[in-house]
């Protein structure tokens, strides 16, 4: 079992989920965790850097670090 916290795996399973515009994306950050975009990708950086996230999300996590090259 992972040390994630809900919104750590939500915010690993809004990675996870498909999206066909950036506006959409931004309006559900901003819904789902009330905050800006750029505070969440602050804090998804983070998280990926953890192995809980690895562990919770590997495909996910895999790809969000291969794109910020990690």
């Amino acid at each position: 079992m992972t040390n994630l916290i809900d919104t750590e795996r939500a915010m690993l399973d809004l990675e996870g989920a498909p999206w066909r515009y950036g506006a959409a994306k931004e309006r559900a950050i901003a819904e789902r965790f009330g905050m800006e975009p750029v505070r969440y990708r602050q804090q998804l950086a983070a998280l990926i850097r953890r192995p809980e996230a690895m562990e919770y999300a590997p495909i996910v996590v895999g790809r969000l670090r291969r794109a910020v090259g990690l």
